[in-house]
């Protein structure tokens, strides 16, 4: 979290069920909102934010991330990560059950922050014509949509600043042109920064087994 306020582009990279998606979504939450905690040493958003999720199949996304914001599928939207007196509303996924493709929430600021989903399956076409103020990718894209999606993070200057990018994803790729864009030679940098993009952050998270009397 604290390497966003350095670093636009950070990956967090590990295993199923490490609590990548989660970590995300808080993230993504705070910023929709404005809402951040004493604690937060990241970057903040000042104002409503645009921003694109993208992922693997709408049906992944509506299991995951958007229980984790909303809350349960079938259920009364607000138990999630995003109160529910802060829904401005929601939209539907045409042709997947329970899917949400967009979230639109209040930001502390009095505006509007939007959140639209989309996936890998829709194409590079789907994600052309629009700037953004962060995308999050949760799982690892094809290089083709990686490279669209940042052209939508450029900003304008002196109107909009450059967005910021989040990617969520489990090494099952192996060293991907996406993957070696933030790990030099391979490898998670000892500190996270890319040695030559230190605009570029990346980070594993691992399981670690600790004794019961631990954490006594």
């Amino acid at each position: 979290f604290k390497a966003g306020a350095k670093h636009r582009f950070r990956v967090l990279g590990g295993g199923n069920g490490s609590g990548k998606s989660f970590s995300g979504a808080y993230e993504l939450a705070l910023h929709m909102t404005g809402e951040y905690p004493d604690w937060w040493e990241g970057y903040r958003y000042k104002k409503a934010i645009k921003c694109w999720v993208i992922c693997e199949s709408g049906s992944l996304w509506r299991d995951s991330m958007q229980q984790t914001l909303l809350g349960a599928v079938g259920e009364e939207f607000g138990t999630g990560l995003i109160r529910k007196d802060l829904l401005e509303d929601t939209k539907s996924m045409p042709g997947v059950p329970g899917a949400i493709g967009q979230i639109l929430a209040k930001h502390k600021s009095g505006g509007v922050s939007s959140v639209t989903v989309k996936t890998f399956e829709m194409g590079r076409n789907q994600i052309q014509a629009a700037t953004l103020d962060l995308i999050v990718f949760d799982e690892e894209p094809p290089n083709e949509i990686y490279a669209e999606c940042i052209l939508r993070t450029r900003g304008v200057e002196g109107v909009r600043e450059p967005g910021r990018v989040m990617m969520l994803f489990t090494p099952l790729k192996g060293l991907s042109e996406v993957v070696m864009r933030y790990l030099p030679n391979g490898r998670f940098p000892p500190n996270g920064t890319h040695p030559d993009h230190p605009d570029r952050y990346a980070i594993a998270v691992t399981w670690e087994l600790h004794h019961y009397r631990d954490w006594e």
